[in-house]
């Protein structure tokens, strides 16, 4: 099974994926905006701070809210309330 299924939520014809990087240091958790039809990414926001985050999942809101829960390096599980809009 495609471990990514968990990691996208569609907000009407916007699909919001989350994932995390190595952008020169440590992992980061990001979001990025993507319409389905053309494959174009369209916004991304860093969702994490210091330190190291990843693993993230992302849970529908209400409306274009969004939930996104990462692991944090030696501390606990984080959530990310976003407003998509």
């Amino acid at each position: 099974m495609d471990e990514t299924l968990d990691r996208r939520q569609f907000l009407g014809a916007t699909a919001a994926v989350v994932y995390y990087q190595f952008r020169d240091g440590p992992p980061a958790v990001f979001l990025s905006l993507i319409d389905p039809q053309s494959g174009q990414p369209g916004n991304e926001v860093r969702v994490s701070g210091h330190p190291a985050a990843h693993y993230p999942r992302v849970a529908a809101g209400e409306g274009d809210d969004l939930g996104v829960a990462y692991a944090q390096r030696g501390g606990p599980v984080r959530l990310a309330l976003l407003a998509c809009r």
